[in-house]
């Protein structure tokens, strides 16, 4: 596929007269027509050698000059005289972002002299690989694994029972414990990604039991890192008395158990990259298994 685009604008390059001996013989100016280019590899990822993109010069469809880029992305069009161009990319291998392999600008006007920096018209060309990603780098381990650790504090304020002193109702109290609980989350990945420059994101789904909300949490790891931790906060806090009985919510003063969520459930998944050619597919996702939690004993 070609993609084309008409640019109606003037290179801005300062046209100068110039004299020499003979008056009557006219002297041709020439310029310089340069811009950038950017490449990709399958993962998204720019290249740090941006070599071998063609870049055509056209008039009337007719290849004028033809040059590649350099290591850093660079394509200079030498004695460029007066007129109106044309200009052409492509690199085998490559699709253009745009999704086409070739695209191509017309209708530049150029006035001869100077040097033009066409990234002011048409900025930097970008292609990407056209390589299929190997989706096996996202590859996430089924199991989610998980640590529970509770936190167990005395308490001094548990309501027994309610009393009577000369005539006036009081409160009887006695000890207890109060418990709340962390719980840290490992996701394994099967292998570590290709290249040391990436990340790993991640998204931690979270679901309370009731699924009255979704706490969507985003981890990010280096590419050679192959476990993602996440350390999750129980909302409860479990009060007992001395028999190890929960202290259930009364309308007292003190300490009381207070559950916010019964359960909880938890899902991992990572985003694959389709890869240029596939780019308007649907977004294709690796996933965990599915894990429920229950917070009370």
């Amino acid at each position: 596929m070609r993609h084309f685009f008409t640019l109606s604008v003037i290179a801005l390059a300062a046209l100068l007269g110039a004299c020499g001996d003979n008056a009557t013989t006219p002297t041709t100016m020439t310029g310089e027509i340069y811009g950038a280019s950017d490449l990709y590899n399958e993962y998204m990822v720019q290249l740090a050698d941006k070599s071998g993109i063609t870049a055509e010069l056209l008039v009337e469809g007719k290849v004028m000059q033809t040059v590649s880029t350099t290591q850093d992305g660079t394509y200079t069009f030498k004695n460029v005289p007066p007129g109106v161009y044309g200009f052409r990319f492509f690199k085998p291998g490559y699709l253009h972002l745009g999704g086409n392999d070739t695209v191509s600008f017309t209708n530049v006007q150029f006035v001869g002299q100077g040097r033009f920096n066409t990234s002011s018209l048409f900025g930097t060309q970008a292609f990407q690989s056209t390589a299929e990603p190997d989706t096996s780098f996202w590859a996430i381990t089924p199991e989610i694994r998980y640590e529970i650790v509770k936190e167990v504090k005395e308490v001094y304020d548990i309501w027994l029972k309610d009393t009577t002193e000369n005539g006036k109702q009081t409160y009887i109290y006695g000890d207890g414990t109060k418990e709340t609980w962390k719980i840290k989350f490992t996701i394994d990945y099967e292998r570590a990604l290709p290249l040391p420059e990436m990340k790993r994101k991640v998204k931690l789904a979270i679901q309370d039991d009731d699924r009255t909300y979704t706490n969507d949490i985003s981890l990010t790891t280096d590419a050679n890192v192959l476990t993602t931790t996440y350390d999750y906060t129980s909302p409860n806090s479990i009060v007992r008395d001395k028999s190890g009985k929960m202290v259930s919510y009364i309308e007292r003063p003190g300490s009381k158990t207070d559950i916010r969520a019964k359960k909880i459930t938890l899902q991992a998944s990572s985003l694959i990259p389709n890869g240029i050619k596939h780019k308007n597919d649907p977004q294709r996702v690796a996933k965990s298994n599915k894990l429920t939690i229950n917070l009370l004993d």
